[in-house]
Order: structure tokens, then sequence, then C-alpha cells
């Protein structure tokens, strides 16, 4: 039996890690992304290419395409600014192939962020 010990630290674990973070299965993947959510915001660093920039319906809120799922993945967007830790996230996974990412402060929020995903090669 393996097991699987998987600590996030936004700004410490992320910017360092040059490929998927897990590969030990041949049916399972995690992918993570820091994002810097401007207009237009800017994947800083990523696993691998499997993010791409869709569309910014306004400060905070972005649609993303996702690759190397063959089916939903569960995805947890996390704060990766200390002066804004009060920031909710949020992320929505649509499809294999689509997620949409929040960040409210009050009203919606640019700040940086860590996406990370986990689902099925």
């Amino acid at each position: 039996m393996n097991y699987l010990l998987f600590i996030l630290l936004p700004r410490l674990v992320f910017a360092y890690i040059p490929g998927p973070i897990v590969s030990g299965t041949a049916t399972e993947r995690i992918e993570y992304a820091l994002i810097v959510t401007f207009n237009p915001p800017t994947v800083v660093n990523q696993s691998g290419s499997w993010l791409t920039f869709v569309s910014r319906a306004g400060p905070g809120d972005f649609i993303w395409t996702m690759a190397g799922f063959s089916g939903i993945p569960t995805c947890i967007m996390t704060n990766a600014q200390i002066n804004s830790l009060n920031n909710n996230t949020a992320a929505t996974v649509t499809s294999s192939t689509a997620v949409h990412t929040q960040v409210y402060s009050g009203g919606s929020a640019d700040v940086t962020t860590c996406l990370t995903c986990m689902g099925p090669r």
C-alpha cells in the first residue's frame, strides 16, 4: 500500500517543483500553478504546461483551460500573498478541461494564488 503525504505551503513548495507532483501512478495526477491574477493574469510557474488563461470576468474572476485530465479533477485555490490572507478563494471545476477561479475580499480582488488540481490521467 502506498501513501501520499501532500503538504501545501504557498511560496515555498510550489515555486520549486519542476514537473507533475505525483507521477507514481498511471491513473492519477496532481498539477499546480502559481498565478498572479492581474489583468491579464500570468501563470508564473506551473508543473508542465497544463493550464492556459481563457477569459477574465472581472477582478479576481477567471476562466482557465486545463490539459491532461481524462475526467473531472478536484481543484483547490489558496492565497499566496501574506498581505492578503483574509481573501476567500474558490476553484469551481466545470469539466475535465475547464476551471473557474475566484478571489473575494469583500469584493473581488487581484492577488497571487496557487491552484492545485488532482484527478485521473
